[in-house]
């Protein structure tokens, strides 16, 4: 009744007033100095000293509106009205206390402050005010409760009215503030995305991401398509750290230069202010988290007291805590992991972009390529996931020692056997953790030692089909995923030892604690328990024991990341290297270009000197020749020059360190032909047409489709070497540097096309004597040279510099812009035209998406996976699962009807109920162990080889790449290997389990909260068809945005392999900072879909909390009325349904993705077109062939049924036992024909008849395994010796029987210095010449009746080309040969040669009969191999 508190019972502290309102209420001196003073006061102190004076600083972003009109008259009226109020209560004695008036007064400065900023706010931010909406929302109930607090008291109408009125108009004010200004944003400015236009209480629930689940609801999302996310978590940290032209800023100086620093350390240096923002939203689900047993406890006691107080006022205080602290819960769980999920982001970006900054100091080591690939995938990932759940482990151990305080207030002592189990349980996880993150390590080794190996697979995919390695590298690929499964059981088996001790928590605590406390209360005739300490204490073991699992969780996943970061530094340190060059320019008056000064160098740390003492000093503009045998160092002392020798020592100065570099291997980007040429740098049409005369690409270029845009996928795999090497060449050529290095790029053409390129580079009027380029030249070609150019010849005397005969100094053309086209600027953004490059280039390489969302597809996806687990073993897992869920589940079921039993009753089943609590809970956590055991040792593996093999049979058996679009799938192919597997592998088992697990879980607790409020159970087939809508607007968006991150992810590690692949010439070039660009362009397009998702997921979650919310509010609701006996048991199931509802969300997303990932192997397996088909089935016999013969019939051959011929209309016998050899331009067909022997090129019509069997209906490995054959790029694994030799062979060779073979040909004494067979054949073993000498051997070993031999010379010097033709003059006798040659000194020796042009053939007949024709193409092309270059000297 109004009046009925006196003013002297309000003008007290308190806090709850006594002598009125039944003591339900605060004092309004208490509401007055704390309720209102202290939120006024923290926004007094944050307007003031930070968000106003940041506001100052910034210019206005939204227009004059009609919304900012409002705002400016709504702060003046709730002044207006304040002040009306203390002119009131100044009048009024009886509704005042001691502080009205200074808090009023206080109030009036806080309007006055709370209009300016919210003038601020209004122009120059683009979302609504956070700090004035966090006010105004917390004035809201306060006043409210003022208000009350006011009608009460013996005050006048105008006291009441007139606060009324204020509390009103703040309302409204906060309608204004809430309102959105999308529309209001100026022109100018650039607009923002959704979640920064949003204040903070759409972006605390998330309604911002609504408009993208409808838009994925009914739409496909593209990367065009899919909305912004906030700059903060995408560019804004990158640019924080970007590089600029005048120096390496603060990410270089700071986060890269140092190797001694701690990655960790620079980590938290760069990101702790995301890394600590999650904290205060923690704190608060904390806070509310721990109310809950509280909530259970005291509406328990109420509902169950039936003599209590039955004021409504009890009632309504109940419902509203629970509204209060479970949308709280709801809330702060979503703001928290929002910043979790941010911070992860940022980290996520910082590392990656890390990696690839140290990219530039990466040793240039094909093997990285592995590494590289579990670094930015699985590394990463398990970073991002330790870094979300890092603030678990604070809070839950702060959760954990309160709630066994509060445990011990409820039960006493009998909460020290919890107390054990809780300590023995973290004590255990954290030894766990650290052995489990050593493990962890050697499993992603493994993991390494198998993606390098895929790596090395489609890098030498072409020459694998050829040789007919399919099977045998099945085996071998087989093998390393058996390895890498093996090493990954130890990591598995702690992972389940850390789940087994979190699930000890949930099942041992409870039983350990309510027995205690049981046996201790024994004795007497008192009732034992009842329901409210029961059910609270409860309460408290399920928040004890899931803070435990959480908390193991958090530290296992933290130890985790931290090894992963160590990981990351270590193979970043590991392969570490320095420039060992100096650069003298032209500013610091050098005399000389390159310069060495006793400079040795080796690539192995404990190995011996390759290069020993060399000292020389070349002059500017001089053309050397560097000679010398097989591995005597020539490709060595280029790396020197270049700096790519990683052990170096002495001195070696050169002019400039941006260097032009042709390779003896070729290298290609990803991108057109014109691209590969320009690379970054501007394009000169002039320069460009030059560079292309100069490398005799304008034939070339005809006869490509596309032509100079044609996209060199697969490192150009269907261009011809001699092609590759040109465009190489131009490259070269096209920087126009001020040194130039080529390493033996001319072997792989032929005589006239050499000739013409020498001539135009080194000739009289050469390219490289007209711009004074200081050229190193090793060439293995005996083409006679200019007697100007000197020659440094390398020998076991050491290095010896012949001087040219001319060393007179001669006038040269300035370099373009002084060389400076080959530097490039450092901005984030790219031009238009490398836009557009880049978007022909994504379109290319992605195709259109075929993968879309099919409704009801996931019913086709969980029955794969049943099927590859295995339905018995997954009957086993659930009936095991089940049987822990029913062991936890039954003891509440059971400790309901035991507390409702009398005193005596109670004594009497003493026994049963700590049995039951005791026994089932032992049972129920071997069961879990069992069933963890059962899945992660036996199911998983089993999932994981299985995938992998339908996957390596997809890679091997395909359709051989000889098209850029047969080559987009080796590239798929790649990103399965990489990033489908990682998460299969990491991902399924503990995903798996935790999804089943919590959905058993879910349903027992609905089955308990069923039982504990009979009419609760009628809400819940209405909440459950509420859940199956939202999960169906949640899917479709998912999963595209899942599709979506991962093809974003996949850019990111496909250019961290390619330019590990091209690292040497990346950075000869000075290409480097370019490449980091485009990384960064990658990490940038990769954030949004990585967010989004996580977003969207969290957003799901918060969707369930609101629906348990609404869950736990109907059955307070509920009870209250009807005060049913099981209040107890359904309000503590509600607290266990709210947190199994978190964990299924966790869980789920992570299942969700795993099982993507299976899709798209499974996809990939299926779409990817295969060479074995039905007309393709027929095995030739053992002997086959038996002759040699070859007769080609009217055949036409083609790259691919839509491409135009390269071959048209050839018809051709070979004899048995001939020796055939294959000369022409570069080009002009001759591997092509080689190829269509060993069916790799598609007959558009004809046939190809080996021993009267048309090739084209035999199995093609089969096929290829029968004929002997040695590619133009051969094929040397990461295995031994002896793996090497045998490999594809129909019967392996003895021991004695390649040592004999090796001994002939010289290179055992290699191999026996070492471990003999068993010798590991690294990249650097065998120098260029040996490996070709290898290649000729291991065809020895597997010689059959036909022999294709596809250059086999085309690096060799003089005497390495000496031994080759010996070996296939005398090794391959009674065999028929074809020889694809350039030189052509060999085939005057042949029963036949043919000559090709433009994929026709020329000629064809006896090689001595065609040398005496004065018109024979072949002997005008014989002649010209050895034509003089002009000369300097005589021009």
């Amino acid at each position: 009744m109004r009046g009925q508190c006196a003013r002297v019972d309000e003008d007290v502290f308190g806090p709850v007033v006594q002598g009125c309102l039944d003591n339900f209420d605060f004092t309004l001196l208490f509401e007055e100095t704390i309720l209102f003073v202290l939120p006024a006061s923290c926004l007094l102190l944050l307007a003031l000293a930070w968000r106003i004076p940041e506001l100052i600083r910034v210019n206005g972003v939204v227009r004059a509106s009609l919304l900012g009109l409002l705002k400016s008259i709504i702060y003046p009226l709730i002044f207006t009205s304040q002040v009306i109020f203390l002119a009131f209560v100044c009048t009024n004695n009886t509704a005042n206390t001691r502080a009205t008036i200074p808090v009023t007064a206080i109030g009036l400065f806080a309007i006055v402050v709370m209009g300016a900023l919210s003038f601020l706010e209004h122009r120059r931010s683009p979302r609504p005010s956070s700090l004035l909406t966090l006010y105004l929302l917390a004035a809201a109930p306060l006043n409210a409760a003022r208000c009350r607090t006011l009608w009460y008291m013996p005050s006048s109408n105008g006291v009441v009215i007139t606060f009324i009125i204020t509390t009103s108009l703040m309302g409204i004010a906060l309608g204004l503030e809430l309102a959105p200004k999308d529309a209001l944003m100026r022109d100018e400015i650039e607009k923002p995305s959704p979640e920064e236009r949003r204040g903070i209480v759409e972006r605390s629930l998330l309604t911002w991401l609504v408009p993208v689940f409808a838009y994925g609801y009914r739409h496909s999302f593209t990367s065009t398509t899919l909305p912004a996310v906030d700059p903060k978590w995408t560019t804004r940290r990158l640019k924080e750290t970007a590089i600029n032209s005048t120096d390496l800023s603060i990410w270089t100086k700071e986060f890269c230069a140092d190797l001694d620093q701690s990655l960790f350390s620079s980590l938290l240096k760069l990101h702790w202010k995301d890394l600590l923002s999650p904290m205060i939203p923690r704190a608060c689900f904390l806070g509310l988290t721990l109310a809950q047993p509280f909530l259970v406890r005291t509406a328990t006691a109420w509902v169950s007291n039936p003599t209590g107080s039955q004021h409504s006022q009890m009632r309504a205080s109940l419902i509203s805590a629970y509204v209060l602290v479970y949308l709280g819960l709801a809330v702060t769980y979503a703001l928290y992991r929002q910043k979790a999920v941010g911070a992860a982001t940022s980290i996520r970006a910082s590392l990656t972009d890390y990696i690839f900054q140290r990219l530039s100091h990466l040793d240039s080591a094909m093997e990285l390529a592995g590494s590289a690939t579990t670094l930015v995938s699985a590394d990463i990932e398990r970073i991002q996931f330790g870094i979300r759940g890092i603030h678990e482990i604070w809070a839950n151990f702060i959760s954990a020692v309160i709630s066994l305080f509060l445990i011990e207030s409820a039960i006493g002592v009998a909460m020290v056997p919890a107390l054990g189990v809780s300590i023995a349980s973290m004590a255990a996880v954290f030894l766990v953790a650290l052995r489990g993150s050593k493990a962890q390590k050697r499993w992603f080794e493994a993991t390494e030692i198998r993606v390098a190996q895929v790596v090395k697979i489609l890098a030498d995919f072409k020459s694998i089909k050829m040789m007919g390695y399919t099977a045998g590298l099945l085996d071998s690929l087989g093998a390393a995923r058996l390895f890498e499964v093996r090493r990954s059981q130890r990591f598995r088996a702690f992972v389940i030892v850390v789940a087994t001790l979190a699930q000890a928590a949930t099942a041992l605590v409870p039983a350990f604690g309510f027995a205690t406390y049981i046996l201790l209360r024994r004795f007497g005739d008192d009732e034992i328990l009842d329901a409210s300490r029961a059910f609270g204490t409860s309460t408290l073991f399920t928040i004890l024991s899931s803070s435990i699992g959480l908390l193991v969780d958090g530290v296992f996943g933290a130890v985790t990341a931290v090894g992963c970061i160590s990981r990351i530094q270590e193979v970043c340190t590991k392969h570490y290297r320095l420039d060992p060059r100096q650069t003298n320019g032209p500013a610091k008056g050098s005399r000389s270009s390159v310069a060495m000064n006793h400079a040795s160098a080796k690539y192995d740390k404990d190995g011996d000197d390759i290069i020993q003492k060399i000292s020389f000093e070349i002059k500017p503009g001089s053309i050397i020749r560097i000679k010398g045998p097989v591995a005597s160092g020539k490709s060595t002392l280029l790396k020197m020059i270049l700096g790519e020798v990683r052990y170096c020592t002495g001195e070696v100065a050169v002019e400039d360190n941006i260097i032009g570099y042709c390779d003896q291997n070729p290298w290609l980007d990803h991108v057109s032909i014109r691209d590969n040429i320009t690379g970054p740098t501007p394009f000169d049409p002039e320069r460009y047409a030059n560079t292309i005369r100069i490398c005799a690409l304008e034939p070339d270029l005809k006869n490509i489709p596309d032509g100079d845009a044609y996209l060199c996928f697969g490192n150009g795999t269907s261009l011809s070497g001699g092609q590759k090497a040109r465009i190489c060449l131009a490259r070269a050529i096209y920087a126009c540097p001020r040194i130039l290095v080529l390493d033996d790029c001319l072997s792989g053409l032929d005589a006239n096309t050499e000739h013409l390129i020498l001539e135009n580079l080194v000739g009289a009027h050469g390219f490289l004597r007209e711009h004074s380029i200081t050229t190193f030249l090793v060439s293995a070609s005996r083409k006679p040279l200019p007697s100007s150019i000197a020659t440094l010849s390398l020998g076991p005397q050491g290095p010896l510099l012949t001087k040219s005969e001319s060393d007179q100094p001669h006038v040269a053309v300035p370099l373009p812009e002084d060389s400076d086209s080959m530097r490039i600027t450092s901005s984030m953004a790219l031009s238009e035209d490398e836009a557009v490059k880049e978007a022909r280039l994504l379109t290319e390489a992605q195709g259109e998406r075929k993968e879309t969302y099919q409704r009801g597809g996931e019913l086709a996806l969980y029955a794969m996976f049943v099927r590859v687990a295995g339905r018995k073993g997954l009957l086993v897992f659930v009936f095991l699962l089940s049987i822990f869920v029913v062991g936890i589940t039954y003891p509440n079921i059971y400790m309901q009807s035991w507390v409702m039993k009398n005193p005596v009753q109670q004594h009497s089943s003493i026994g049963t109920i700590t049995g039951v609590y005791l026994g089932l809970s032992f049972f129920a956590l071997c069961a879990f162990s069992a069933a963890c055991v059962q899945f992660t040792l036996g199911v998983a593996p089993r999932i994981s080889i299985t995938f992998h093999a339908s996957l390596a049979k997809t890679l091997l058996w395909q359709v051989a790449a000889t098209s850029p679009h047969l080559m987009l799938s080796l590239t798929h192919s790649f990103i399965r290997f990489a990033q489908d597997l990682a998460i299969i592998d990491q991902e399924v088992p503990l995903a798996f389990i935790g999804t089943v697990l919590t959905v058993l879980l879910l349903l027992a607790q609905c089955v308990t909260l069923i039982i504990g409020s009979h009419f609760s159970g009628i809400a819940i087939p209405g909440l459950l068809i509420l859940v199956y809508w939202i999960q169906s607007m949640y899917l479709p968006t998912s999963y595209q945005l899942r599709l979506l991150e991962i093809e974003a992810k996949a850019p990111i590690v496909s250019l961290f392999v390619r330019s590990i692949e091209g690292l040497a010439t990346i950075r000869t070039f000075g290409w480097m900072k370019h490449t980091q660009m485009q990384s960064r362009k990658h990490i940038v397009a990769s954030q949004s879909p990585f967010y989004l998702l996580a977003t969207a997921q969290i957003m799901l979650g918060l969707v369930l909390d609101l629906v348990t919310a609404a869950l736990a509010i109907i059955i307070i609701s509920i009870s209250v009325e009807t005060r049913e006996p099981g209040i107890g048991l359904a309000l503590f199931s509600v607290v266990g349904l709210g947190t199994s509802t978190k964990l299924l969300i966790a869980q789920w997303t992570e299942l969700e993705t795993s099982l993507g990932a299976m899709r798209r192997i499974n996809d990939f397996a299926q779409n990817t077109p295969r060479e074995i088909s039905s007309y393709r089935s027929l095995r030739p016999p053992r002997d086959w062939p038996s002759k040699g013969e070859i007769e080609f019939r009217d055949v036409s051959l083609a790259y691919s049924e839509n491409l135009p011929p390269v071959i048209s209309n050839l018809t051709l016998k070979i004899e048995p036992g001939w020796k055939v050899g294959i000369c022409g331009r570069t080009g002009s067909g001759k591997s092509t024909l080689i190829a269509s022997i060993l069916g790799l090129v598609h007959i558009q019509h004809g046939a190809i008849i080996i021993d009267d069997t048309d090739v084209s209906l035999l199995e093609p490995d089969s096929l290829r395994s029968s004929v002997t054959v040695v590619p133009q790029n051969g094929v040397l694994l990461r295995a031994d010796v002896r793996t090497n030799l045998t490999l594809g062979a129909a019967e392996a060779p003895s021991d004695e029987e390649m040592i004999e073979v090796l001994k002939e040909y010289g290179l055992y004494e290699r191999f026996h210095e070492r471990d003999g067979l068993d010798t590991l054949v690294v990249d650097d073993l065998l120098s260029y010449g040996e490996q070709q000498i290898f290649y000729i051997v291991r065809a020895l070993l597997h010689k059959s009746h036909l022999v294709l031999l596809d250059e086999p010379t085309s690096r060799a010097d003089s005497s390495t080309q000496q031994i080759i033709d010996s070996a296939v003059l005398s090794g391959f006798e009674g065999s028929t040969v074809v020889y694809v040659a350039h030189r052509l000194e060999i085939l005057s020796q042949f029963d036949r040669v043919m000559v090709m042009d433009q994929g026709q053939i020329v000629e064809f007949g006896d090689p001595r009969t065609l040398l005496q024709m004065p018109n024979s193409l072949f002997a005008s092309t014989f002649s010209k191999a050895h034509s003089q270059i002009s000369n300097l000297n005589s021009s």
